[in-house]
């Protein structure tokens, strides 16, 4: 159909736009959660330090095959589901990521913190909810509690007293570039079968 190229850039857009409002409005909450000062007289932080503890928390997501698969399942449910859904589920892997990070940083281990890479390892089984039908919340749910434990194990394996901010922004934005991926992979995906199936009625 002619409209078709139209309306998939346009959904595109839309879902691309989505990610990237929650990412920048989450990444501005970290500021005020730094849970480390430096004492009376060091206040002038050096900007290398800094600079060197956001891109150890760009990289340390990278390092875990675990997070990374996790992570890409998220973008791939996010193209998949529908609007509202598709919000939610950005929101609450961003938000948990941050709350999770947040508590890590607190010294709070979490209950079953060791389990996160195991369910993480498991998340692609998400993708085959709908077939079987489960409940649209069954995900969200999922998701949250994944996220939540990912992001207080990054936090604890924060070794310093300083640039905490910097290396929970680099989990951050690490996080939504590989949600990114499987975002964008699933929609140029779907965008491929139309034609296909279309040839073959």
């Amino acid at each position: 159909m002619p409209n078709q190229p139209l309306s998939f850039h346009l959904s595109l857009l839309r879902r691309f736009s989505l990610f990237a409002r929650w990412s920048v409005l989450l990444l501005l909450t970290v500021a005020p959660l730094q849970a480390h000062h430096l004492p009376p007289g060091m206040e002038d932080v050096d900007e290398f330090e800094d600079g060197m503890a956001f891109l150890a928390g760009v990289r340390h997501p990278l390092l875990g095959l675990e997070h990374g698969l996790f992570a890409l399942t998220v973008g791939v449910l996010v193209a998949t589901g529908g609007r509202f859904r598709s919000q939610a589920l950005a929101l609450t892997f961003l938000a948990s990521l941050l709350v999770g990070g947040w508590a890590g940083a607190q010294g709070l281990v979490l209950s079953g913190v060791s389990l996160g890479s195991a369910l993480a390892f498991a998340s692609p089984l998400l993708l085959f909810a709908k077939r079987y039908r489960l409940h649209p919340g069954y995900p969200l749910a999922v998701i949250a509690c994944v996220s939540l434990l990912q992001g207080n194990a990054h936090a604890l394996a924060w070794p310093l007293e300083t640039g905490f901010t910097a290396y929970l922004a680099g989990l951050l934005l690490t996080s939504s570039v590989l949600a990114f991926t499987g975002w964008f992979v699933a929609l140029c995906t779907q965008s491929l079968r139309r034609p296909v199936a279309a040839l073959s009625h």
